[in-house]
């Protein structure tokens, strides 16, 4: 079928539209950054730039790739750290649920697409009561009014009325709280600097959903599914006492700290208090039967435990920091350099396709970025998963001009997975346009992976 996905470059877009195109489908992918464009023809999609706010521009997206299946995942979530004040965080993000989301059913009604799929949210809010049933897609969002979570939640009704209503096969997918590659970096981080406590006792109840099982579950509802709302998350919703400490020690932190409701609201604002305390579950029920979705990981126990991520989180844990300050040098722009980043780790990752208990410990993860250093772009080299002598490479065709001029600069890493040891060298090369590398300099570090 011909689909148009919008938001393709996000957490989810980038490993639905994989799946998208291993299943057989045509993509029309859209992104706001004409520097990912690349990164969407190289997985085999049909890249278009768009401001899925610009209405005009939206509807003749929709018109030229005359889409049967629509699905919407526009936000704008990256770098999120703070939600003391959630409507200032989520004001793009809730014009994307807004404004966004009637541009593409105006552009589906007139292109005829039948199907629209939307994002919607099964994450953690300030429930009015906690404990009880789990909430069914029946349960409209139950959330007490907070002065600073007003047009957040205005924004998620809306979806969830809208596409249902609109679109002759409107579905909204409920995604849980976001976790796994790409999903949930900043809050590993924080958790690490013992940024996120456990407050006022951890009563709040949690949906989790690994962001791949995520994307195989929109996958599914591209075909499959009455229109409606669907609420997808795993099988295992847990208090925020029961499942913050653990992931603490799968992450290798100290146990996070235990505060009080009122020290809570001093540091980090009503609506965090309000997720930590009393946040109610969501059932998944619905999704598995009607949908035929099975999560790979029916709980963030096995999506938490180290081996769920493999050799790729240890290799991960060596290299973004080294690609991260020469990315960041390159651009001039943190935002691009956590992108490339992002992308670059992608492809040590297994097809979503394949559990990551059970994959194959010498598969060799290959890509490449469309480019090389011909055109002055950069290099980096990976090994392949328990095979040192197996490499797979990102070419990074970013510059600026006056920034390295015509020179490219190659690192390569020399990693044995298991046993975790091994050396690395960077070096730094002149190189004419054409990519002939000459004159290497003297290498600018090395180091001893632990």
């Amino acid at each position: 079928m011909r689909v148009f996905v919008t938001g393709a470059t996000g957490a989810l877009g980038r490993y639905l539209v994989p799946g998208l195109i291993a299943a057989g489908h045509e993509v029309t992918a859209t992104t706001r950054t004409p520097g990912k464009v690349a990164q969407l023809r190289a997985a085999g999609a049909k890249p278009v730039v768009l401001d899925g706010l610009d209405r005009e521009a939206v509807i003749a997206a929709v018109l030229a790739a005359a889409p049967e299946v629509i699905v919407h995942e526009m936000t704008a979530l990256a770098g999120m750290r703070s939600l003391r004040n959630p409507d200032k965080l989520f004001a793009v993000t809730n014009e994307l649920r807004t404004r966004g989301t009637d541009n593409l059913l105006a552009a589906a009604a007139r292109a005829g697409t039948r199907r629209v799929i939307a994002q919607g949210y099964a994450g953690a809010g300030p429930d009015k009561r906690s404990g009880g049933r789990l909430k069914t897609e029946e349960d409209p969002p139950d959330w007490r009014s907070i002065r600073s979570f007003v047009q957040a939640p205005a924004a998620i009704r809306h979806v969830e009325e809208a596409v249902p209503a609109e679109a002759p096969e409107g579905i909204v997918l409920r995604y849980g709280a976001f976790y796994g590659p790409g999903a949930s970096d900043v809050l590993l981080e924080m958790l690490r600097k013992r940024q996120v406590p456990v407050v006022g006792g951890g009563t709040g109840v949690w949906s989790f959903v690994e962001v791949t099982d995520a994307a195989t579950a929109t996958l599914a509802a591209v075909d499959r599914g009455a229109p409606g709302v669907y609420n997808v998350v795993d099988d295992d919703p847990a208090p925020v006492a029961e499942w913050l400490p653990y992931l603490a020690q799968v992450a290798g932190a100290k146990p996070p700290l235990r505060v009080p409701a009122w020290l809570g609201r001093l540091l980090a604002g009503e609506f965090v208090v309000a997720q930590m305390t009393t946040s109610r579950g969501y059932s998944n029920e619905k999704a598995r039967k009607e949908l035929g979705w099975e999560p790979r990981y029916a709980s963030w126990r096995e999506g938490f435990v180290p081996g769920s991520a493999g050799e790729a989180d240890a290799t991960e844990s060596e290299y973004r920091p080294l690609l991260f300050s020469i990315a960041d040098e390159m651009t001039g722009s943190v935002g691009d350099a956590e992108d490339i980043v992002q992308d670059a780790f992608l492809g040590l990752r297994v097809h979503p396709a394949t559990p990551r208990a059970t994959r194959a410990p010498t598969r060799s993860s290959a890509w490449s970025w469309p480019g090389s250093c011909s055109s002055s772009g950069w290099l980096m080299s990976f090994p392949g998963y328990g095979d040192p002598t197996r490499s797979c490479s990102v070419h990074l065709p970013w510059q600026r001009a006056g920034v390295y001029g015509n020179r490219s600069i190659s690192i390569r890493w020399h990693f044995q997975v298991s046993p975790r040891h091994g050396t690395g060298r960077i070096g730094r090369h002149g190189g004419r346009r054409d990519g002939h590398l000459a004159r290497p300099c003297q290498g600018i570090g090395s180091r001893r992976p632990g």
